[in-house]
């Protein structure tokens, strides 16, 4: 696995405190409060396009396209149909190789991914430095204390960022944060959505009409009204459908970290590497 974990190239060896701090700042709950009006749209968006024109529909990669669309619209404004298919038709080549076997022959899984992962990480670096040079433009037309207060996307603030010695972050250091965001919300996302249609589908008449009763009262929203985050807090019927499904099916079974220092477990003596997964109630 050793050239597609170079395809996610970004340790905690790599992130000095004031990197690792901005992706805190921009990544909490307060922070995503703003992007619920664009999830909503995009949302809206999707559902008319790939779901309302069919009798049937396979959740699952009408989930996917859906949660990277609007990865590529949160993080970097793409919203271009064939400017996310060059991503997305690579990245899907990267993550269904992600964990095969790795042998580097010419029509397996794995050398596909590493074909993707070299298209993917080429059509961000050109995002990036098509993003960089229109930044400096607007640097030198704009005062920088506005352009740091709008409203702009991830891409756009992490172009702004600098290091403990005042530098600013380079494009592959940009590309890695935004691969690595991409991955991380791909499949657990996809697959948490899917599981909480399956449970909505699956329940019976009583708690589909509850869910979509509450939903419509608490909103109070016409057909074209965005949400907010208001909104979403009181939708609780579907949030707890939401909460009992993720606890039920998580979408994420486990991760290996590695830790700075050696560590003593309750169990068992490790050098410094920990696997962590949920556990049910």
């Amino acid at each position: 696995m050793k050239q597609t974990s170079y395809f996610m190239v970004a340790t905690i060896y790599e992130k000095g405190p004031t990197k690792k701090s901005f992706l805190h700042d921009i990544l909490k709950p307060e922070a995503l409060k703003q992007y619920i009006p664009i999830i909503g749209e995009l949302a809206r968006e999707h559902i008319e396009k790939e779901w309302v024109p069919y009798q049937e529909v396979k959740v699952f990669p009408l989930s996917k396209k859906y949660t990277f669309d609007l990865a590529c619209r949160l993080f970097m404004s793409v919203i271009d149909p064939l400017e996310i298919k060059k991503l997305a038709d690579p990245f899907h080549l990267v993550t269904n190789g992600m964990f095969t076997v790795s042998i580097d022959f010419p029509g397996t899984a794995y050398n596909g991914a590493i074909k993707g992962g070299k298209l993917v990480r080429e059509e961000l670096m050109r995002i990036i430095r098509e993003r960089r040079n229109y930044e400096l433009i607007m640097m030198e037309m704009e005062n920088k204390k506005e352009i740091l207060l709008g409203g702009r996307d991830l891409l756009s603030r992490m172009l702004l960022v600098r290091d403990e010695d005042g530098k600013l972050l380079s494009e592959m250091e940009i590309s890695n944060h935004i691969i690595g965001l991409l991955v991380a919300s791909y499949e657990t996302t996809s697959t948490a959505l899917t599981f909480v249609f399956e449970k909505l589908c699956s329940a019976s008449p009583h708690i589909q009409s509850g869910s979509q009763r509450t939903n419509g009262d608490s909103t109070g929203k016409g057909p074209d009204d965005l949400l907010t985050w208001e909104d979403i807090e009181r939708t609780k019927y579907s949030w707890n459908v939401a909460c009992e499904s993720l606890r039920v099916t998580p979408p994420a079974q486990g991760a290996f970290r590695e830790t700075v220092p050696d560590f003593t477990c309750t169990i068992s003596k490790t050098s410094n590497t920990i696997l962590f997964h949920p556990k049910k109630k």
